[in-house]
């Protein structure tokens, strides 16, 4: 059964499989009581998939309905269960304030199967 259950895929098939994958259900409990909640989850890679796997850290706050200022731990959390191996699947450009989600090698680290896309 899956981790999530819910809100429509908008980013294809790979992001409900992400969700459904037994590496995101161990990096999710690795995470902690820290971990934003699943639907969290979702809309943070909601907002950047469509986008090429970036957005500014303004448009991400916007987009959540959230302070710019609690961007940067919403990312920190992020980072704990979407950095599988210590690899930079999430990261941010400081320089321009950009969050970059590298969506290849997140389908990759999470077993996703790229031909169904």
């Amino acid at each position: 059964m899956p981790l999530f259950a819910g809100a429509e895929a908008k980013a294809g098939d790979w992001l409900d499989r992400l969700f459904e994958s037994d590496v995101f259900a161990a990096q999710y409990k690795l995470a902690g009581r820290g971990a934003p909640k699943l639907e969290d989850v979702r809309r943070f890679l909601d907002v950047l998939a469509p986008r090429g796997g970036k957005a500014l850290k303004l448009t991400m706050a916007q987009q959540l309905g959230l302070p710019e200022l609690r961007i940067a731990g919403l990312v920190a959390s992020m980072r704990r269960i979407l950095n599988v191996d210590g690899y930079a699947v999430l990261d941010v450009e400081e320089s321009s304030s950009t969050i970059c989600l590298d969506i290849d090698l997140l389908k990759l680290q999470f077993g996703l199967d790229e031909n169904d896309d």
